[in-house]
């Protein structure tokens, strides 16, 4: 047990990696500490200053990044002085929010209270918390290209789902921390995939390290490449284009075919019944004929993923040329009967059933045996799906979801020699559950 009437915690940003990018602050505050942890990594660099500047400090070690035996080993060393040391910038993508707020919830029960972080150090908390802020190796990078950051997409895809092809597309400059060696490939890739394949990509390898590296490329060309795992990217879009906020995208602007699709009026009404949102959502396109709708939905849905399932190859092949022409990185083109397929899938949020191929019950108990709370939209044109709709309005019941059934009729100006008349398309059937 240590001799401080509180247990003093300072939650150090230690930079991109050398030494010479920790702050003056970080230094006084590591020299202070009884207690250090951290990755290696982040040891080494407060060893490797010490050594350099002939310090003498009498610290214990415990190489430790994991939230919950970091907060194990502050508990065990109550009374001292501790320095949890964390990559980067504590702001930024850090383990250090999770530990502050587990810190604080402890102080709030230790002082009988509730409290916010601002008060941690008032008296009666067991913790004083102390931020120490560090430099962000995309920050630095961005810096080291001559970049402005303050109008750049700032995002994390290492142990998060980041859809990079999505933020590259509506963003000039996207900075990204990086999970492995193969990620830079596998995002260029997909870049290439969805028509983005002349985005320049910028990897900072090692950054601030002597042997640091800064490589630069477009995204076509960096399809095979590996990079060391200490990296960061950045990809600049010349022409980013403004994001939707709402469905609604021309019938003329899809690459048609044979193939049957849901036409505008009723996929924006659809869409919306739908009430996806954007905090990463799974959407089943059941059915998708030329992607209209996944491509709606993935264009509003940036964070969330849309899987477009459709087993006839000509329509597969539609959609492959329409997921490119709009840039839909986070759209998943299934081939396949949907009720073979479904399976191998992750649980869906939100459903839309354009077409069953004669299965639509299957295809219900297999939703409902995924998440009994999706929210499901179908629609039907012909006789027989409406009716089979009506029986969906008892499966609605057995699970206890909401069921809404509404008709819609869209009828459309056109020209007749000098006049314009109206035309009629068939009406069709929207059903909501959920």
């Amino acid at each position: 047990m240590g001799n401080n009437e509180k247990t003093i915690v300072y939650l150090i940003g230690m930079g991109p990696g050398n030494a010479d990018c920790l702050t003056r602050e970080a230094v006084q505050a590591l020299a202070h500490a009884t207690v250090c942890i951290g990755a290696p990594r982040m040891l080494a660099i407060w060893k490797s200053l010490c050594e350099e500047d002939g310090r003498d400090v009498e610290q214990t070690f415990y190489n430790e990044y994991r939230g919950k035996e970091v907060a194990e080993l502050i508990r065990s060393h109550e009374g001292e002085t501790i320095a949890v040391l964390v990559s980067g910038d504590i702001g930024f993508y850090s383990g250090a929010k999770k530990l502050s707020e587990v810190l604080c919830n402890e102080n709030r029960t230790d002082a009988g209270q509730d409290g916010s972080i601002a008060q941690t150090n008032q008296a009666g908390y067991k913790y004083q918390i102390k931020y120490i802020p560090g430099l962000s190796s995309v920050i630095y990078l961005l810096d080291k290209l001559g970049e402005t950051w303050e109008d750049a997409e700032l995002i994390s895809n290492h142990g998060v789902y980041a859809n990079i092809p999505a933020k590259v597309r509506h963003h000039a400059k996207v900075g990204t921390l990086l999970g492995d060696e193969n990620q830079v490939a596998a995002i260029c890739r997909r870049l290439t995939e969805v028509g983005m394949e002349d985005i320049q990509v910028v990897i900072g390898e090692r950054l601030s390290y002597p042997d640091e590296k800064i490589i630069k490329g477009y995204a076509k060309d960096l399809c095979a490449y590996t990079f060391d795992k200490l990296a960061v990217a950045i990809f600049i879009n010349p022409y980013p284009v403004a994001r939707r906020l709402a469905p609604g995208i021309k019938d003329n602007a899809f690459i048609r075919g044979n193939v049957p699709m849901t036409k505008e009026e009723v996929r924006m009404v659809a869409v919306s019944k739908l009430q996806a949102n954007d905090y990463t959502p799974v959407i089943y396109d059941i059915g998708a004929g030329t992607g209209s709708v996944s491509i709606e939905l993935a264009l509003l849905t940036e964070r969330g993923t849309v899987y477009a399932i459709e087993k006839k190859p000509e329509a597969v092949k539609l959609m492959y040329a329409n997921r490119r022409r709009f840039h839909a990185g986070n759209m998943e083109i299934i081939e396949g009967e949907a009720s073979e397929v479904i399976p191998s899938l992750p649980a869906p949020t939100h459903v839309f059933i354009g077409g069953n191929g004669g299965n639509l019950f299957k295809i219900m108990d297999q939703i409902y045996a995924k998440n009994p709370n999706a929210r499901i939209v179908l629609t039907a044109v012909t006789l027989e799906t409406q009716a089979e709709m009506l029986t969906l309005a008892d499966i609605a019941k057995r699970h206890n979801v909401d069921f809404n059934m509404v008709q819609m009729a869209v009828t459309h100006s056109h020209e007749a020699g000098p006049y314009h008349m109206m035309q009629a398309q068939n009406p069709v059937w929207i059903v909501t559950m959920g």
